[in-house]
This record gives C-alpha cells, structure tokens and sequence, in this order.
C-alpha cells in the first residue's frame, strides 16, 4: 500500500496546450522509503517543467517480480539501484542504459555514497561486530544495498558466515518505520538500517540520536565530513536508466534536463547526478555475495555447473579425448612397432641361423679344399721320388739281367718287390687324392647374392670385431653373372675377406669401413670381384710372395692369413677353376687390392634350358 501510495504521489497530469508525448519512469520499490520518494519526486518535478513536450508518468516495479513487471508496464526509464542494470541484463537478456548516478553532496564521491548501519539500543551490551553474533537482527528488504546485502558483506569481509551469523533475520517493509519500531518495541537486538536514514530523522525531529549507538562504526572516507555513521563499505547510490525501446529524442533530452538540474533540496537529501560513475564496487559485493547478476552461482546442480562452466569443461573434456586418442595412437604405434620389431628379430634370428648354415658348408667345403690341396702337394711331392726308385729298380733288373747274377732268384724277386711296393705306394696316394677331388658342376651364379651371403658368413665368424668392418659398394640392381658353383665362389670371397680383416687388425687400424668389396660387370660380358682393405704400405718383396704359386719357401714367410697359410691357394685354385684370373696390387695409401677377372658368361643352351626345366 505504501508503495502504492509514493507511485500516486509522484504521477502527473498531462499539460493542457498540446498532445504531449507520453514517457513511462519506473521506480524499482528496493528504492522506495519516505525520504528517498521526496527526493525522486524533485527530481520528476524539475524532469516534466524541463520536457513540456512529453507527459511523465511513473510505475513502481516491484524488485521480486522485475523481469515480468517491467515486460508487463515497459517503461521508457527506470530508477533503480546499483547493479540492477547487469542484474537484469543476466536475468533477461535486456540492457539497459546508465545515464546517469546519483550522488548525495555530503559525499565526496560518486562510488561511495550508500551504505548500511548496525544500530542498538543505548544501554545495550556494547562492543564490536563480534558482539552482534547470535542476536536478533531487522532490515527492510533483503536486496537493498544500502541495507541487508552491505550488511552482509561487511559481515562476510569480517571472516563470519552471513547465513549463520545472526540467529533471526526480519525483513520488513521499511526502514522507517518498521525496522526502527522492531527495534524500539525489542522484538529484535539489532536494526539494519540505510547509512544517514537516523541523522536525517534526527534533523527533522522525529528521533533522538541518544536513544541509539551505532556498532561497527567504519572511519569516513578521506573528505567526507564526519555528518553519518555507517558500519559497512559505501557504495554508488541509484542510477537513471534508458530502458530498450525508449525514444533516442527522448534518452537525450531527459540525459540534458537530469544533468542539469539544480538541487532544490536542502539537508542530507542534496544530491547531483553524475555520468560515469564505476559500479565495480557492488560488482564485487555481488559477487561475493552470489548476489543479483551473480545469483546464477548459487545453484550447484550438475547442470548449472555445467551451464556455468561449460566452455572449461568442454575444454577438458577435449583434452581428455585428445588424450584417449593419443593413447589409442600410442598403443596402436606400440603394437605395430612391437611387431615390427619381433618380425625383424625374426628375420634376423633367420639370416643368422642362414648366415650360421652357410659358415658350416663353407667351413666343410674349406676343409675339403684343403685336404685336395694338401693331398696335391703330398703327391706332387711323394710321387717324384717313388717314381725315381721304380727308375732305380729297373735299372738294377737291367744291370743284373746283364750280369752274372742274372739268375739269382732273391736279388729278382727283392727287386720285384721294390718295384710293386712302389706302384702301390703311387697308387694309394693316386686313391686319396682322387677321393679328396670334387668337381662341383658350374651354373650360371648373381654375384651379388653371393657378395650378400659371403658378408652375413663373415660377420657372424666374430660379430663384435666385424660388425661395421666391411663398406659394401653399391652397384646396380641388375645381376652380374658368372658361370661357376656358388660354393666354391662364396669359399673364394670369404677366404679373401678374411686375409684383408687379418692384415687390418695386424697393422692395428679401426676397423670402421676398412675393408671394401665391390662386383660389376665388364664392357665384355665377364665380371671384376674387387676386394680392397687399407693398412700399411706393402713392400715389393711382399707382393712377389703374394704372386707366387703356394708351396713356394717364399710365400711361406710372407703369407698374410694365418693358419697353414693355404687361405690364397685355395683362392687361386677356386679362380683357376672357374677361368678367372686372380692378381695383388698394393694401393697407393697403404694396403692391398685383390682382383678377380671372370670371364664372359656362357648362356645356357636351348637343351639346358629343357633339362632345367
């Protein structure tokens, strides 16, 4: 009714000369006590005298139902407190326009203007905010800032709970009367009330200062006159707001008329208006407070907090998919490189039981070979003397048979014996060479898959020291032919490979790509096998022993493999089998060059190519 009453006060008729156009104020009622609509209406008053050409109405908007009372009246202007503009801007969407803040003149600014005051009795227990805590508390209505929400931020900066601090909060119509009657009739222990509402009842006679004492009382701001007490942080009063839909004709002369309207009160009610006044003060109360356009905080739901925090949320929502993307990836990477890696541990346990396979036959055909050769010598050398004493023994059946004892039975048959024990000698040696002759039958061989075995042969004889001994030189992809047994060709690369790892080692090099083996093919149709190692310069007398024929004494003292020193006999008696020509030369910065020249290959004739199919 009250209310109702102040909007009737402050309506106007419409002037008698014209049609004036109609403008619609709201007053939001957070605003409404006695003093404050007096001064409001002063305000209206010198608005209509300064735009006769629009009729001022005005509506109370009632802030517990404001989104749906200024849809329904839809006023052109508002005033309203501080931070109602965002308040209603988070509510509905609607902004609305600060033209201008009010200021109270016994304030010195602006931004600190309205407040609220802890008031007792005079003979109460007295003391500070602490002294409040469990008592019986009035204030007019919970979203006033100069009254319930400045109270409890005061009492929330003081480290105290505002729900639980006071035991009973009463939330009355006004101030004055209501809260100051509660007060004076001790239902409750304590009055909220407006900062300067008791000194302006004071002023006017309608109360005496000395029947009350203000709790809390906060130091003035620097320039503001010791006029009013206030318990709580001062704030910016109410603003004038341009509504959406209101006339831009009419935002700007009411801006005009409003900044320009000379003060026609007197006393603790003088004000002024000002433009750009900063609310970030009870932006932070509201905040604080989960308050007005910070109220949404209050709600804990899922789906507020989603709501509130969507865009965080949907933030670590993608990191978390990028993470379970990445480690999909990464088990993905792990799985293909674990079975990379298990699939080449394979193929390498294959090529070094491969590898393993091929050193055994080389080793047997090797130990073949050198029985052949040893049986060469053994009978090239056995079989010289035998025959020179079958030549003696017929000589002496000659001479006898001459003689006067040609016809001495024991000296014939001793000689007899002579001779036949010889050619069974000659014999046997004939048997076990020819039992240590093979004759391996020659096809056509790639050299370069043999080059690749005779490496992986030589490798695995001693991994640690010939792992990264050999640089092996690329030559084209196509094959390179030669007519011969693989074998035998394999047996006369790794015995080659071994005397240049053997001179490496001896002269004491690194064994990094000191050896280098090289096939290509010739502009002839036959093949070059080149097998070069680096190590110290070879003296002349070096590489005579190397060219002579083994057996020799000198080869036998500069031989450079090791064993028995038949390594480059076997190499020789290989190439000579396969019609190749094997030489030594020494290279310019030191070491030994080995070359191997086959000849054309054959192709295969049109009844081999039939039997081999």
């Amino acid at each position: 009714m009250l209310a109702l009453g102040f909007g009737m006060l402050l309506g106007f008729c419409a002037p008698a000369a014209g049609a004036p156009e109609p403008l619609t104020i709201g007053i939001l009622d957070t605003s409404l006590n006695p003093y404050d609509a007096m001064a409001l209406r002063e305000t209206i008053e010198h608005l209509q005298n300064a735009l006769p050409n629009h009729r001022l109405r005005t509506v109370t908007i009632p802030t517990a139902e404001a989104p749906g009372a200024l849809a329904a009246h839809r006023p052109d202007f508002l005033f309203a407190p501080a931070g109602f503009a965002a308040q209603l801007k988070t509510e509905t969407g609607t902004d609305a326009f600060r033209i201008a803040t009010r200021r109270k003149l016994i304030h010195a600014s602006a931004e600190e203007t309205v407040g609220a005051v802890f008031v007792r009795l005079r003979g109460s227990p007295s003391g500070d905010l602490e002294s409040l805590r469990g008592l019986r508390a009035a204030t007019a209505m919970p979203n006033a800032v100069d009254g319930w929400l400045a109270a409890e931020g005061e009492i929330q900066r003081e480290g105290y709970d505002p729900e639980k601090f006071f035991a009973e909060v009463r939330f009355l119509n006004n101030a004055f009367p209501d809260v100051l009657a509660a007060l004076a009739a001790r239902t409750v222990d304590v009055a909220i009330l407006p900062a300067c509402l008791i000194e302006t009842l004071a002023a006017d006679g309608l109360l005496d200062l000395r029947d009350l004492e203000v709790v809390h009382r906060k130091a003035h701001p620097e320039g503001t006159p010791q006029v009013c007490a206030h318990s709580t942080a001062l704030y910016p009063d109410i603003s004038l707001l341009a509504m959406p839909g209101a006339p831009e004709r009419a935002v700007r002369q009411v801006t005009v008329a409003l900044l320009s309207d000379e003060d026609h009160t007197s006393g603790f009610s003088q004000c002024e208006w000002l433009t750009n006044v900063s609310e970030q003060q009870v932006d932070a109360l509201f905040r604080t407070l989960r308050e007005g356009p910070y109220r949404y905080l209050r709600d804990m739901s899922p789906s507020a907090l989603f709501e509130r925090y969507r865009t965080p949320i949907l933030a670590v929502l993608g990191i978390l998919l990028l993470l379970v993307l990445n480690e999909f990836r990464l088990r993905r990477i792990i799985r293909e490189r674990t079975a990379s890696w298990l699939a080449s541990q394979r193929e390498a346990e294959a090529l070094r039981q491969e590898a393993e396979s091929a050193r055994l036959r080389l080793a047997g055909f090797e130990r073949r070979t050198i029985v052949e050769q040893l049986s060469g010598m053994i009978a090239h050398e056995v079989n010289t003397p035998v025959g020179t004493i079958r030549a003696y023994a017929g000589a002496l059946k000659r001479f006898l048979a001459r003689s006067a004892e040609s016809g001495n039975a024991s000296i014939t048959r001793a000689l007899e014996g002579i001779d036949r024990e010889a050619s069974r000698i000659a014999g046997i040696i004939q048997r076990v060479r020819d039992h240590a002759r093979t004759e391996a039958a020659h096809t056509p061989c790639n050299l370069l898959d043999i080059r690749r075995r005779t490496i992986r042969a030589f490798i695995v004889e001693a991994p640690a020291v010939r792992g990264n001994m050999i640089r092996e030189e690329k030559t084209a992809a196509d094959p390179i032919t030669v007519v011969g047994d693989a074998l035998e060709l394999e047996l006369l690369m790794l015995n080659l490979l071994r005397n240049a790892s053997h001179a490496v080692l001896r002269d004491g090099l690194l064994p990094q790509d000191a050896i280098r083996i090289t096939c290509a093919q010739t502009q002839d149709g036959g093949a070059v096998l080149l097998v070069e190692n680096e190590g110290k310069h070879l003296s002349d007398e070096t590489l005579e022993a190397l060219r002579n024929p083994v057996g020799s004494p000198r080869e036998a003292s500069a031989q450079p493999s090791e064993g028995l020193g038949l390594g480059l006999s076997i190499c020789r008696a290989i190439a000579e089998s396969h019609a190749a020509a094997i030489t030594f030369e020494a290279r310019p910065k030191g070491g030994l060059r080995v070359v191997v020249r086959f000849p054309q290959a054959a192709r295969p004739s049109s009844a081999q190519h039939e039997e081999q199919a």
